[in-house]
């Protein structure tokens, strides 16, 4: 019994151990199924990252799921539809394969390291991310035609959580959110390259201040595989706050509490932080309000320096590297640049947002660069710089300009003052060694209210006559001149120039609203121009300025609309305008626009009841166009209609890549019946030609003659009046020329106001309010 019983303890502790060694088993494989599936590469990640190697992210699909990426694999052949989708496919939340990738492999050149990756393993192992995305550089090598996949290292100054947990601004985000994904979707803003979405079961935090080493491609960071650097160093950092500042949070006289809030309250670029620091080290004595460059290690800050140079000025002209300030010249901007508009809220001020012109900015100078600015005052309206074209407004550029001024004229070009005396000639040719390439001449007049003749320039009016002070500036030596004026003076040389004086005073004082709107806009919107120092130009690529001589009433209308301007929810409307409509309008589609950012500007009817037309098929616009009951309000105008004819011959000298051209026709019509896309069938193939500019111009010639509304006839013109148009083809001749009969309507592109409309509405009665209302139903005068 006794040897029995040895016999079951033995046998019982052999069972333990057994049973001991079976859990540490279970354990282990279990803390190694977690290693392994913490760093597995999801099938659903690998697809879109295979996908992002092929194509821009637009093309594969508008939130990026991994289900989208999968369907563009399928479409462009890169993997087996069969296995991909139906009941059976592969699912997208689990591992990819070593399979999988090999079939990849096979469509690439052999590679001896690549070959490495694939030893021993077989097809049903999962792939790791770091073998994933070894493969996947070697991929993109030989697949990324376009270079859309990149290898970057940056800092990340920034997190926030897609779903939105934190609220930080996303001025420079254009990713989209991979719905399907099992994982929050989070943004890192990095310091140098703007802002990627991370869709990762890592925790991003990690990165935070430390700079990385990863793989991104349209907007997204596919893998981070190494941490570079722990430090991170940010320049020109706005501070908001600090809570160790004597008169902050010391002042509760709790010091116990004070060093629990030993921090400082940031702006890097475009993210609001808050960071611990441990030592002084002069932090504590740097106020509120300047710019610092910070230093942080672990998470801490462990070094904050102000910015001590600092300069102040009128900012004459911008460019992608420069900004040039007066009293100073041309200063590089800094790579890592930034402007801030301080106060409670404080937030960044893109660079584009900079009004040339203005003077309310502090500059931060380091190493000889432009490293931040603060904005220090509000934007104002009251001036705008225009660049003056040629003779014939061909060229933005002169190379010789002379004026002469009924007053003195103060001539500066950096350091070095003379003086011009009145009605004295002054002359500069782009040959004179007085200023270099880039460097800028002020030229402005003693006396305020000076009228200063450019002599060397020609418009409707002869010499013209301008307000204000001038600039001359140096550019690839040739010669660019701007005026700056005050905005109602402008006005005043705008309104005769666009609109004829001869019109009643509601409609001038409809063109002087929509005007100075445009200026205003052109102000803020910071264009092409910048780089010149302008906001505008004086031609129909803006508007004319100075070109007809102003009367009396069109001075008035300026006066009498003092500051007004057309806004749409407490912004500058977009008033455009033309010279005559066909009896109905378009949308801001015509330009490729998204018409719903302009629910003021919509297609109606040109007449008093303002209706609705459905004018998109060639049958309801032709039905339209030769409508003579229609109650338009220009309908006895000249250009209200006129009709033409070309020819295959002619119709090649623009249109040469489709051999001899057969037929034209309209395919696609916008809002108010105007051609959209136009077909051109040719002997050798066929072409689309989209936009109402590229319409008319394809289909104008100076030799084609244009019969108008009221019997006379008008030739020279290299492109049609507009684009409200449709084209009867006739039977070819006997020499195989093919006749078109063009039939249109209106002289311009049909958006917003039409000029002559406006003056018909004046004369029965309506004020300006009423004819602005008309046109941009829902904007507010004011």
């Amino acid at each position: 019994m006794k040897r029995i019983r040895n016999l079951l303890i033995l046998t019982n502790k052999f069972i333990k151990l057994i049973l001991c060694l079976s859990i540490i088993t279970v354990v282990f494989a279990g803390l190694t199924a977690c290693s392994d599936t913490e760093n597995t590469m999801l099938r659903g990640r690998a697809y879109r990252a295979l996908a992002l190697s092929y194509s821009e992210r637009s093309k594969i699909g508008d939130e990026l799921t991994y289900a989208q990426c999968r369907d563009f694999l399928i479409e462009t052949d890169m993997i087996d539809r069969q296995r991909a989708s139906g009941s059976n496919a592969l699912k997208l939340d689990k591992a990819y394969t070593y399979g999988e990738m090999r079939e990849l492999y096979k469509k690439l050149p052999a590679d001896e390291n690549i070959d490495k990756l694939f030893k021993n393993k077989n097809d049903k192992k999962r792939v790791n991310e770091e073998v994933f995305y070894e493969f996947y550089i070697y991929w993109c090598k030989n697949m990324d035609k376009f270079g859309f996949v990149q290898e970057i290292e940056d800092t990340i100054y920034g997190i926030e959580d897609k779903k939105g947990t934190e609220s930080q601004p996303q001025e420079n985000n254009t990713s989209g959110t991979s719905k399907d994904s099992s994982n929050d979707i989070h943004v890192l803003y990095t310091y140098n390259n703007n802002a990627f979405n991370y869709d990762s079961d890592k925790d991003p935090q990690q990165y935070l201040d430390k700079k990385i080493d990863m793989i991104t491609a349209s907007g997204e960071i596919l893998y981070i595989r190494k941490i570079t650097s722990e430090e991170a160093v940010y320049s020109g950092v706005y501070l908001v706050k600090n809570n160790r500042t004597a008169g902050d949070n010391t002042s509760s006289g709790n010091k116990n509490k004070a060093d629990i809030g030993k921090s400082l309250e940031v702006m890097i670029r475009s993210v609001r932080r808050t960071i611990p620091f441990s030592e002084d080290k002069g932090i504590e004595s740097i106020l509120a309000g300047n710019v610092v460059n910070l230093v942080i290690e672990n998470g801490e800050i462990v070094s904050a320096k102000k910015l001590e140079n600092k300069i102040s000025g009128k900012v004459i002209s911008i460019d992608n590297e420069n900004i040039e300030i007066e009293n100073y010249g041309i200063l590089p901007k800094a790579s890592d640049f930034s402007s801030y508009i301080p106060g409670e809220n404080p937030s960044r001020e893109a660079v584009k947002s900079i009004h040339v012109g203005s003077d309310v900015h502090d500059f931060f100078i380091l190493d000889g660069k432009l490293q931040a600015a603060l904005k220090t005052g509000e934007y104002t309206h009251d001036k705008i710089r225009v660049l003056i074209m040629n003779d014939n407004y061909k060229f933005k550029h002169h190379y010789n300009i002379k004026m002469i001024s009924d007053s003195d004229l103060e001539i500066r070009v950096g350091s070095i003052v003379k003086n011009v005396k009145a009605g004295e000639e002054f002359s500069v040719n782009n040959t004179d060694q007085e200023f270099d390439n880039k460097q800028r001449m002020f030229v402005t007049p003693v006396l305020q209210e000076a009228s200063t003749k450019i002599t060397s320039l020609k418009r409707s009016l002869g010499n013209p006559s301008y307000g204000g002070s001038f600039e001359i500036v140096k550019h690839d030596g040739v010669l660019f001149l701007i005026n700056e004026i005050d905005m109602e003076s402008y006005l005043k040389k705008v309104v005769p120039s666009e609109m004829p004086s001869k019109f009643h005073i509601e409609a001038l004082k409809t063109q002087a609203v929509c005007a100075r709107t445009y200026a205003c806009k052109q102000i803020d919107l910071a264009g092409e121009l910048r780089v010149y120092g302008a906001h505008a130009d004086d031609s129909i690529n803006y508007q004319v300025y100075n070109n007809v001589e102003g009367t009396e009433d069109t001075d008035n209308a300026v006066d009498e609309t003092k500051g007004e301007c057309a806004l749409y929810n407490g912004k500058y409307a977009e008033t455009f305008f033309y010279a005559t409509s066909a009896g109905v309008s378009t949308d801001a589609g015509i330009w490729g626009d998204d018409p719903a950012k302009y629910p003021y500007l919509t297609s109606h009817g040109i007449s008093p009841a303002r209706p609705v037309l459905n004018l998109t098929t060639n049958e309801e616009f032709k039905a339209f166009l030769n409508n003579k009951e229609f109650p338009a309000y220009e309908k006895d105008y000249p250009y209200y209609r006129w009709n033409t004819q070309t020819t295959n011959k002619i119709l090649k000298n623009k249109i040469n890549d489709v051999g001899d051209i057969l037929n034209i026709s309209i395919v696609q019509r916008s809002p108010g019946g105007i051609a959209k896309k136009m077909r051109v069938d040719g002997s050798s193939g066929s072409r689309i030609i989209t936009g109402q500019n590229s319409i008319r111009a394809a289909l104008g010639d100076e030799s084609l003659i244009i019969d108008k509304n009221d019997k006379t006839t008008i030739s020279g013109l290299s492109s049609l009046p507009s684009s409200f148009i449709y084209i009867e083809p006739l039977a070819p001749d006997s020499e195989n020329v093919i006749k078109f009969n063009i039939y249109g309507g209106g002289n311009g592109h049909g958006v917003g106001m039409s000029q002559n409309a406006a003056g018909e509405m004046a004369q029965s009665g309506m004020d300006y309010r009423q004819i602005i209302d008309f046109f941009f139903k829902g904007v507010e005068v004011r």
